[in-house]
């Protein structure tokens, strides 16, 4: 279950969803963002997890921004979630909130 997310795939989505290009344009640098080696493609995890602060409009809490991220990440409600998971949607989050000028999580 290691789905990634091209970035050829990724700005065929963005022409089809018709974004303004301002919205375009923080999209694109999220995906530079997330994508940390480069190689042109990220994690469907990292991908939902950070555009989770993006898409919940009622999470104005730390808490319900989680809630929210592990509902995409873990759409069987299985309940089950490796900690190496938890960091990357951790990560995420504070990456995509950083980018925006949000708080971010401190350790």
């Amino acid at each position: 279950e290691n789905f990634t997310i091209d970035e050829n795939s990724f700005q065929s989505a963005l022409k089809d969803c018709m974004f303004k290009s301002s919205d375009a344009d923080i999209l694109n640098d999220l995906f530079t963002m997330w994508d940390e080696e480069g190689f042109g493609f990220v994690s469907y995890r990292t991908f939902l997890a950070g555009l989770s602060p993006l898409a919940c409009g009622d999470c104005y809490t730390i808490g319900s921004a989680l809630s929210f991220s592990m509902k995409l990440i873990d759409p069987g409600k299985t309940g089950c979630i490796t900690p190496a998971r938890v960091y990357e949607l951790l990560v995420a989050i504070n990456k995509t909130a950083g980018f925006l000028g949000d708080p971010v999580l401190k350790a």
